[in-house]
């Protein structure tokens, strides 16, 4: 019996191939957006898993506007179909790597994503005269309706000039130059040139964009018995799209599987308050003092220019450095690891403690140099005090010198925090002396300093502090339980 059921099939394969019949395959398009679950036994030497259960999904890398690793706000990644191969990472699993080297890097840089949402398959666009400016082959991304809609085989400069009939403006791009504001799916009227022609035209916003904006690292790493190292990230972690050193994208959330809905997590809640907070906590830091004033310094950090596979540094991944002055003012620069040196220049710049961040943590820095390249004359600091010996409203603090040089005064209050004077307009420009002001609103009682800054070519004759009738007094009510 299963002798005639196989000569049954053998006669019927035979006559489709007689008759000429086509055999229909079947293809499933979706199946290659899919995850795949992986066994522990499975996991392939030093590729980096999100655990889930017991199954294991690898971190995935989609298209990118680059492939550095390190904090850089223009640097962005995207999905067109693929965006379910990111896998999901909850806060009470980990990640895992299994690897055929014993010794392994101590630390890996954890760069956040803004999910910005779905725009038009753009990205790096500038803003340019009153149009949206980008390059097709550099900035439009493939297989999508804005690479059929643009495409020209001989031009590749291309201005947006209106979008649903309305101009567009700065404000429209963010700072991976990706058209924000739009909605899923949408289809959108433009009209736009290519080169000097001028179209019309109907493009659909089908790409989800993710825009670099936070920067950690991982360094909590344990060997376990199951033959691959367990990683985890800090606890406080705020759920969002991380991209784990130069291997691959998860999407983690900060909490237990079951406990919320992907649908109403927020991934864009930052971590810090400001972009120098971060810097600071994901850097190697360096002080010096400046003695005295100088003009046209220079900031010359040398590394280790070298790709390093052990730490995840590449030769184009960003070296960021950050200079704080003694008055709180910041610089930031940018070079490569392949550059070797990332210098700051500065045309004056005060006496005081300095501060430098440089990022990556993991940068082998050979030296930070800094060269005052021509020395002022010594700059002169001299400090004054005066007491409030209770609350007042509309005090105005005052200093008055003579000569035509450089002065800088702040009135510094006990907690340290700091007012900078600012010199009063005279109406004799033939005027020698010359006055500095700074007004409090209210004032409480204390002891106050006046710091000042100055050349041999001026004299400072004195502080004063008095009630300022252009300002509105307002009486002090003290209420005692």
């Amino acid at each position: 019996m299963r002798k005639y059921k196989f000569l049954c099939l053998l006669l019927a394969f035979i006559s489709m191939m007689i008759t000429g019949c086509e055999m229909e395959i079947i293809e499933d398009k979706n199946a290659k957006y899919t995850l795949t679950p992986i066994d522990k036994e499975d996991l392939v030497a030093d590729k980096y898993y999100v655990k889930d259960g017991t199954k294991f999904y690898e971190v995935y890398e989609p298209d990118m506007s680059n492939q550095s690793v390190g904090l850089n706000d223009d640097k962005c990644a995207w999905f067109t179909k693929d965006e379910n191969l990111v896998p999901n990472y909850y806060s009470n699993e980990y990640l895992a790597q299994s690897s055929r080297q014993v010794k392994m890097a101590d630390e890996t840089t954890l760069e956040r994503y803004e999910d910005v949402g779905y725009s038009f398959a753009i990205h790096g666009a500038e803003f340019r005269d009153g149009y949206i400016c980008f390059n097709y082959r550099n900035n439009v991304v493939t297989d999508t309706e804005a690479a059929d809609v643009f495409q020209d085989d001989s031009i590749n400069d291309i201005m947006i000039e209106s979008i649903n009939g309305v101009p567009v403006t700065a404000d429209l791009l963010n700072e991976a130059g990706i058209i924000t504001g739009l909605e899923k799916d949408q289809e959108y009227d433009i009209t736009y040139y290519l080169g000097t022609y001028y179209n019309t035209g109907k493009i659909k916003a089908d790409t989800h964009f993710l825009r670099c904006f936070e920067v950690y690292t991982v360094s909590d790493r344990t060997i376990t018995k199951n033959g691959y190292i367990s990683l985890k990230v800090q606890p406080d972690l705020k759920s969002g799209y991380y991209r784990l050193g130069n291997s691959g994208f998860f999407r983690y959330l900060d909490y237990v599987k079951g406990e919320q809905e992907l649908v109403s997590t927020d991934y864009n809640e930052p971590y810090y308050d400001t972009k120098e907070e971060q810097i600071t906590a994901n850097s190697q830091q360096f002080t010096f003092q400046l003695e005295g004033t100088t003009s046209n310094l220079s900031i010359v950090a040398t590394y280790n220019n070298m790709p390093d596979e052990e730490k995840g540094l590449a030769f184009e991944d960003t070296v960021l450095m950050m200079v704080t002055s003694p008055e709180g003012k910041i610089l930031t620069t940018e070079a490569t690891v392949e550059d070797g040196t990332v210098t700051c220049e500065m045309s004056t710049s005060l006496a005081g403690k300095w501060t430098v961040n440089i990022m990556p943590q993991n940068l082998d820095i050979t030296g930070v140099n800094i060269t005052p390249n021509a020395e002022e004359q010594e700059a002169t600091r001299e400090t004054f005090e005066f007491t409030i010996d209770e609350a007042q409203t509309g005090v105005t603090v005052a200093l008055e010198y003579e000569g035509e040089g450089n002065v800088k005064a702040q009135v510094i209050e006990e907690d340290g925090t700091s007012h900078d004077l600012s010199l009063e307009k005279n109406e004799n420009r033939f005027a020698t002396t010359h006055k500095m002001v700074y007004t409090y609103a209210y004032i409480p009682e204390g002891k106050y300093k006046v710091s000042v800054y100055h050349y041999p070519d001026t004299v400072i004759k004195g502080i004063d502090h008095y009630l300022n009738e252009e300002v509105k007094q307002i009486d002090i009510i003290t209420i005692e339980e």
